[in-house]
């Protein structure tokens, strides 16, 4: 294709393996109450690690470093959402290691500020889609959906004010849900969000699943993606070190098809990796496991 004929956005999606990957460490914890979290960039960003993505155009260090110990939560997550747009703008693609998934509130937030027809399509056992009214652990990692989505702001939970509200519910999809509460099953029925269960994925083939999201979503298939995989939507017999297991799981080819799939779309341009959590790996080897998980997919789709 002669590229004096395409438009802006042709021209940007068609350059778009050729952006850097920015790895961005978000340690962050406070969104949940299980200890440990927060050392999940450090398990993610070894130099074992990052051998697995050596075949990306990745930064030699780490391009953003920042710590909820150092900031405090909040004023962490819009550090982190301020950063996230910056190498976005920069035209790095930004990969955010966890942290636990309350980095989805700012990694959602700075790549939506770049590229407001964003897509999402949200990796994870769970909806995070609560509000501070119909949460039951009350625990900020289940909510980043629904501030996303407008239904809650900085009335209800002060400081959460850098999060704009900029995402429409035929913006996201679900893939690997398996552990809703009740009002979050609900919020996706009546908006007609596109939402498979690992079940699904069992009964119809990742292939199958992942183009229906694309589909609903993005029809066209003309719009940037992000990415946001919690580890616990795989099964904890390949992601044990995590904080929220849920049994019955995306598999490692699940993963592995996902990955290719969501690569062949050219279109990704942020992916986060959230919740592993090193403290709660029963051995070396649970905690090799769930980084190999996270790493392979995280490959997948960016390269």
């Amino acid at each position: 294709m002669d590229m004096t004929s395409l438009t802006s956005k042709e021209a940007f999606l068609a350059g778009l393996r050729q952006m850097p990957v920015a790895p961005l460490l978000a340690r962050i914890a406070g969104g949940q109450r299980k200890h440990g979290v927060d050392d999940g960039p450090d398990a993610l960003w070894t130099p074992e690690a990052r051998a697995l993505l050596r075949e990306l155009n990745v930064h030699a260090a780490a391009a953003a470093d920042i710590s909820e110990e150092d900031l405090g939560l909040m004023p962490a997550l819009a550090q982190l959402a301020d950063d996230v747009e910056k190498f976005a703008r920069e035209g790095h693609r930004p990969l955010t290691l966890g942290g636990d998934h309350s980095i989805a509130l700012s990694t959602l937030e700075g790549t939506l500020r770049v590229h407001p027809d964003l897509r999402i399509i949200f990796i994870d056992a769970h909806g995070d889609i609560n509000t501070p009214e119909t949460t039951r652990s009350g625990s900020l990692h289940g909510m980043p959906l629904a501030a996303h989505l407008g239904l809650f702001g900085e009335r209800e939970l002060p400081g959460i004010g850098f999060v704009r509200a900029r995402m429409r519910p035929n913006q996201l999809g679900f893939i690997g849900v398996r552990d809703l509460d009740p009002a979050e099953a609900m919020f996706i029925d009546d908006r007609n969000i596109s939402c498979f269960s690992s079940d699904d994925v069992k009964a119809f083939g990742m292939a199958a699943v992942i183009s229906r999201v694309l589909g609903d979503i993005d029809p066209e298939g003309k719009y940037p993606l992000h990415i946001s995989f919690d580890v616990d939507a795989a099964d904890p017999s390949i992601a044990p070190a995590t904080g929220t297991r849920v049994s019955g799981g995306l598999s490692q080819e699940d993963l592995d098809v996902l990955a290719d799939h969501l690569r062949d779309t050219g279109r990704v341009v942020a992916l986060d990796i959230a919740e592993v959590n090193p403290a709660l790996a029963q051995d070396a080897a649970a905690l090799r496991k769930t980084v190999e998980t996270a790493l392979t997919f995280a490959a997948g789709v960016l390269a």
